[in-house]
């Protein structure tokens, strides 16, 4: 992905027009313009430090012809634009039964979070599964992370049911879960929660 697709997949992934990227990053809509049109084929990096700064991710174009991005979900443990971090289990690929179990672990991932104990990665690999999370998407678990109105979480309901969506505490004890769409949602009662872990970093597979 070059960056002419990188801006396009920036602003698609966060719901962003020209406009509000320019407010986001104080950057020119110009230069947007001029980077999706193919124009220019690389900002600079005053461009590129604006561009992080403003929307809270870290950009690696090591690979020109495979510009990434990770992003800081919630948490102040984040070391994103740092190169030091830690190593933590990757414990499933999928949501299924097993995805909180220790003997679930598939392998290991350095991610660059502050925090090493009580984490795992969950690697997305069925984008149906996830709605708004897509196929090679790695998601961070902090299971001693506080739980915050609108922060991505992985819940297991008592029913068995896997969730990994983003969370909203309502009057009356009930818990939201939703994706992009607060429509598109799902309602429960905190004593149908088994187990509910925050999500604090987010890397997005471009």
């Amino acid at each position: 992905m070059n960056w002419q697709s990188f801006i396009k997949k920036l602003e698609k992934d966060f719901r962003i027009s020209d406009n509000e990227l320019e407010l986001k990053t104080s950057i020119s809509s110009k230069v947007f313009y001029n980077l999706k049109k193919g124009a220019t084929k690389k900002p600079n990096q005053v461009t590129i430090k604006k561009l992080e700064e403003g929307l809270n991710i870290k950009i690696d174009d090591s690979d020109t012809n495979k510009i990434a991005y990770s992003q800081n979900l919630f948490d102040e443990n984040i070391e994103l634009f740092n190169v030091s971090g830690n190593e933590y289990p990757v414990v499933s690929q999928i949501l299924g039964e097993d995805l909180f179990s220790t003997h679930n672990i598939i392998g290991t991932i350095v991610l660059p979070y502050s925090k090493k104990e009580n984490c795992f990665v969950v690697i997305c690999n069925e984008q149906k599964a996830f709605g708004f999370l897509r196929k090679g998407d790695k998601v961070l678990i902090d299971i001693d992370s506080k739980l915050t109105n609108d922060s991505l979480v992985a819940a297991r309901l008592k029913s068995s049911r896997q969730l990994l969506k983003y969370y909203r505490e309502l009057p009356e004890n009930f818990i939201q879960f939703y994706s992009e769409n607060i429509s598109d949602s799902l309602i429960v009662k905190k004593d149908e929660i088994e187990v509910i872990y925050s999500g604090v970093l987010l890397i997005r597979n471009v």
